[in-house]
């Protein structure tokens, strides 16, 4: 079947109207449940990501959500 979508819209720096198809995706978990996961939705270096992610980031600066590793984000050292 096609698989569910998500739209973010929001305004971005006060002067674009950003719309966004985010598809969901699903794993097991343990007792039949169900996790609930999004698809990344940016293309880098040409080929869409598609990187199944627990949330989405919207770095300081950029236009579009996307995954960690699409931002280049990382955690602070300890």
């Amino acid at each position: 079947g096609v698989p569910p979508t998500l739209t973010l819209l929001y305004r971005w720096n006060d002067a674009e109207d950003i719309r966004i198809p985010v598809q969901l995706q699903t794993t097991r978990t343990r007792y039949d449940g169900k996790r609930w996961w999004f698809t990344c939705p940016l293309i880098k270096n040409g080929e869409p990501c598609q990187r199944r992610a627990g949330k989405l980031y919207l770095r300081p600066g950029a236009r579009y959500f996307g995954c960690r590793k699409c931002h280049d984000l990382t955690y602070p050292d300890s």
